[in-house]
């Protein structure tokens, strides 16, 4: 069966991002990606550049013992399905939203985060990707910002809404990754070892995007 994604014009996208790769979270934003959404076949729009296929990306940030933020880092392994992302390390959990209706556990606490269809996409991203106690009680969820690159044909059929998942002590550091075949988690980084290590090793774009950009 050929999957459906949510996709949304790219003139919408174009005009809200004014150039930038990168701009801060918009309750107002998130609203019209969610109320111009329609769902096409992926292999429709794979190459459509007139469309963006929405894409929650979460970050997830702990922060404990007085010490700065730091974020789950990973490393996508050959198995994962993408040869353009072997390698790569990545701080955010992403995915396509279809159109299968899901329930999650999770409280939302920004506009954008109430049940629609990215709150929906992000609640199945964390489902399918990671191993997290108890989802109700993970902390503070909130629209970091969004990612519209231009730099190649795959970035420019795409639009990810950031969302930050702050996550307390006990329950980051019993992160687990559930598709180790795929993916093998490199740690909690802070904000200033990553810079380091984007200097070491190669990110994929919306990582490298968002610490070229400052983390909170």
């Amino acid at each position: 069966m050929n999957e459906r994604v949510l996709v949304v014009p790219a003139d919408l996208v174009r005009a809200e991002a004014a150039g930038r790769v990168y701009w801060p979270g918009d309750e107002g934003f998130a609203r019209r990606l969610n109320e111009a959404g329609c769902f096409a076949p992926r292999a429709d729009v794979e190459s459509d550049e007139s469309l963006r296929q929405v894409i929650p990306y979460l970050v997830l940030r702990t922060r404990h013992d007085g010490r700065p933020a730091s974020y789950f880092t990973y490393r996508r392994l050959s198995a994962g399905g993408e040869a353009r992302l072997f390698d790569k390390h990545s701080l955010g959990v992403g995915g396509h939203i279809n159109d299968e209706r899901v329930h999650g556990g999770l409280s939302f606490a920004a506009e954008v985060l109430r049940p629609n269809w990215i709150a929906e996409g992000l609640q199945r991203e964390l489902a399918e990707e990671l191993e997290l106690p108890e989802a109700a009680n993970l902390g503070h969820l909130t629209l970091h910002g969004f990612l519209a690159l231009e730099e190649t044909p795959v970035d420019r059929v795409h639009v990810g809404v950031v969302v930050m998942v702050d996550l307390e002590a006990v329950p980051a550091a019993q992160c687990r990754i559930r598709e180790t075949d795929r993916l093998a988690a490199v740690g909690w980084l802070s904000a200033a070892e990553l810079e380091r290590r984007a200097r070491e090793v190669t990110f994929e774009g919306w990582s490298r995007t968002l610490i070229e950009a400052g983390l909170p």
